[in-house]
């Protein structure tokens, strides 16, 4: 009897210590996630997103550093709960919208501290139109009215102080009164345009104006412009090419069925050729001037392909994107970690680009 209680008591300790194996196994079955890593990571503790890992410093206040924080994360972030249905989540980034970048008057400010104070005096047209887009999106779809208002408010200083010559252009320095002259393409959104005439907030003609610029960037180079000089009426060109812009002008340009073929023939081609699209392109030569590659660009790319409906080309940008992503250890599905360091925006763009991945079932 003893010897078979002695035998049941090892196979119970036997299966208990299974148990605890299996259970605390890492399941390599579920993909690691990029929206844990961001907020394990990449938050401050005031909630908002800090923009690299590392605390670095930098003298200049109009370049980012270290835990900063941006607007422009902020509406990315509200642009991902919205896919994702999660309210709670995009809650949470209305709490600090109002709270920390929103002043009384609906001035955002573009860039804030690590603790959140202001030190710039600036907004961007670009994150302003981005959050102001979710702000209607998120009223229209769990029917919170208090979002349509905050939209409308911001709505109103943006086009009362970011316009020059009846266009919208990127800042508005409040501390000068100093409207930018200039508006980036890569800045003009025209979903929130769209939803900002629905509105009845944004005139017609500077809507016309505006969007006009994006419709009629000359086409005759493999890139697009980087922008729109107002007041020399005037296109210009960056002789190095930031390829992440390039990216944004030519989803908006899809969204809006205008021609991106010869960008769509120069990505494909340096697909076919270097296996690769690297960060930045000389403008005369279309070679690349840096060696490195950006999941962020990836990502963009890959929602590019989406809009035209190029699927096998997103799938092959997309498989380019998660070659960047830890798959296991402490940064566990964070992207382009180097020296223990990312950026956030390399980051929350393949989010976003795994989440309409997930939509149309095109991954688990």
């Amino acid at each position: 009897m003893k010897k078979l209680l002695l035998a049941a008591l090892i196979l119970i300790c036997i299966s208990v210590f299974m148990i605890f194996i299996l259970d605390t196994k890492e399941d390599t079955s579920i993909p690691p996630s990029t929206e844990d890593f961001i907020i394990k990571w990449l938050k401050n503790n005031n909630g908002t997103f800090a923009t690299y890992m590392k605390d670095t410093k930098s003298e200049d206040e109009d370049f980012v550093h270290g835990r900063e924080a941006l607007s422009e994360t902020l509406g990315l972030w509200m642009e991902y709960a919205l896919e994702k249905d999660d309210q709670a989540l995009f809650e949470d980034s209305y709490v600090l919208l109002t709270e920390l970048y929103l002043e009384k008057d609906g001035f955002i400010y573009w860039k804030l501290t690590e603790s959140g104070e202001q030190d710039v005096h600036a907004n961007a047209l670009v994150d302003d139109l981005r959050i102001i887009y979710a702000l209607f999106q998120a009223s229209d779809k769990w029917n919170v009215f208090a979002y349509e208002q905050t939209a409308r408010h911001i709505s109103t200083f943006t086009i009362d102080h970011n316009v020059y010559d009846h266009v919208l252009t990127d800042y508005y320095e409040k501390e000068y009164n100093g409207i930018s002259s200039k508006v980036t393409l890569s800045y003009i959104e025209p979903n929130a345009l769209v939803s900002l005439v629905d509105q009845q907030l944004l005139p017609e003609d500077i809507y016309i104006n505006t969007i006009n610029l994006l419709d009629n960037a000359p086409t005759t180079l493999s890139f697009f412009p980087k922008g729109y000089d107002v007041e020399k009426r005037q296109y210009y060109y960056d002789e190095t090419i930031n390829m992440v812009d390039q990216a944004f002008v030519a989803i908006y340009r899809a969204r809006r069925d205008i021609s991106t073929g010869k960008f769509e023939d120069f990505i494909e081609k340096e697909l076919t050729t270097n296996d690769a699209v690297y960060g930045q392109y000389n403008i005369d030569t279309g070679n690349p001037v840096v060696k490195y590659e950006s999941p962020a660009l990836y990502g963009l790319l890959m929602m590019y392909y989406l809009e035209l409906n190029k699927i096998s080309v997103a799938k092959e940008l997309y498989d380019k994107m998660v070659e960047f992503k830890s798959g296991s250890g402490k940064y566990s599905g964070g992207y382009g970690i180097y020296q223990k360091n990312t950026h956030i925006f390399d980051n929350i763009i393949p989010l976003l680009a795994e989440r309409k991945m997930h939509q149309i079932d095109l991954i688990e």
